[in-house]
C-alpha cells in the first residue's frame, strides 16, 4: 500500500492486522475472528481491543515509525492487549478510559524502541509495561475496578484447553477460544496446532503441580503456555523449544502471585526469553567445543 493510497478500508485492515498479531497472525481475517470472540465474551473488550489497536497504529503512524511495520500491524497488538487488559481489571469510568488510550499510545512508542535495540522479540514486553504503569496509576486515583468473575473448577478437559487460548485476551470463555482458534487455523494450521498443544501442556502441568482447579478450569495456568509455544515454534523449526517453553511459563506463573504484580503475559515473555537464551548459550558452548 502507498502512502497516498491509504483508504478507510486499508486502516480497518490494518487495524484488524494488529488484533490478529496478538497471536502473532497477520491477517485481518483472524483480528476479526478475535474481536468476535471478544464480543462473545465482552462488547467492552472488544471494543478496547479494536480502539487499542488503532490508537497504538495511528501513534505509530504519527511519529513515522516504520511504515511496512505498521501496515503488518506490529504496532497495534501490544495496544490492543493494553485495551483489553485495563478494561478487564477496570470499569470504564472516564479517567480509566483516558488512561487506556494514553497507554495504548505509549505501547506504540515502548515496542518501537525495544524493535530498535533489543537483540532478541520484545514480545508482549510493551503492553506488560504500559499496563503495570497504567493500573498502578488507576490505583492512585481510586479508579473503581471490576468484580472478581465467578469460580468455576469442573470444567472438560477440551474446554479448558479453549479457555486457555481464550485467556490470552483476558476471557474464560470456551466459544470465544473456539473462534480465536478458528482465526487462526484460517491463517497458518501450524500456528494453530501450536496453540492447541500449549495450553494443553499448561493444562496437564498444572493438574500435577496440584495448582487451583478454579485457575486451572479458566485458562490462568495455560494462556502464556500457548502464545510460548506458538512463539517458539515461530522462533526455530524444532518440536522441543515450544514445549520448553510452554511448560517453562507454568512454573513462571505459579510465581508471580508472590510478587504482587498483575501476572498478564509476562511468564510467556520471559519463559520464551529463557529458552531463547539458552538456544544462545548452546551455540556458544557448541562453537566453544568446535574450535577446541
Amino acid at each position: 500500500m502507498e502512502e497516498d493510497q491509504l483508504n478507510l478500508r486499508d486502516w480497518g485492515r490494518i487495524f484488524l492486522r494488529g488484533v490478529g498479531q496478538v497471536m502473532f497472525q497477520e491477517s485481518a481475517w483472524t483480528g476479526a475472528f478475535f474481536v468476535a470472540g471478544l464480543a462473545c465474551s465482552s462488547l467492552k473488550m472488544a471494543a478496547g481491543a479494536l480502539i487499542g489497536s488503532a490508537v497504538g497504529t495511528l501513534t505509530a503512524y504519527a511519529l513515522r515509525f516504520p511504515r511496512r511495520d505498521i501496515e503488518r500491524g506490529l504496532y497495534g497488538f501490544n495496544a490492543a492487549l493494553v485495551g483489553v487488559a485495563v478494561l478487564f481489571y477496570d470499569r470504564p469510568v472516564a479517567v480509566t478510559l483516558l488512561v487506556t488510550l494514553l497507554a495504548a499510545a505509549a505501547s506504540a512508542v515502548v515496542t518501537h524502541a525495544m524493535r530498535r535495540h533489543l537483540s532478541f522479540p520484545s514480545y508482549t514486553a510493551p503492553f506488560i509495561v504500559t499496563t503495570w504503569v497504567a493500573l498502578a496509576a488507576l490505583r492512585q486515583m481510586g479508579a473503581p475496578a471490576e468484580p472478581a468473575a465467578a469460580a468455576v473448577s469442573d470444567v472438560p478437559l477440551p474446554m479448558t484447553i479453549a479457555d486457555g487460548i481464550a485467556q490470552v485476551m483476558f476471557q474464560a470463555s470456551a466459544i470465544t477460544g473456539v473462534l480465536f482458534l478458528i482465526g487462526i487455523l484460517l491463517n497458518e494450521w501450524r500456528d494453530a496446532f501450536w496453540a492447541v498443544i500449549g495450553s494443553a501442556i499448561g493444562v496437564l502441568i498444572a493438574n500435577w503441580r496440584n495448582d487451583p482447579a478454579t485457575s486451572i478450569a479458566v485458562g490462568i495456568y495455560s494462556y502464556n503456555s500457548t502464545l510460548a509455544a506458538m512463539a517458539l515454534a515461530l522462533y526455530r523449526p524444532s518440536i522441543l523449544l515450544p514445549i520448553v517453553a510452554a511448560a517453562l511459563s507454568v512454573f513462571v506463573t505459579e510465581w508471580f502471585p508472590l510478587i504482587g504484580l498483575e501476572t498478564l503475559t509476562a511468564p510467556f515473555v520471559l519463559a520464551s526469553w529463557l529458552t531463547i537464551a539458552a538456544v544462545h548459550l548452546e551455540r556458544a558452548f557448541g562453537l566453544c567445543a568446535h574450535r577446541r
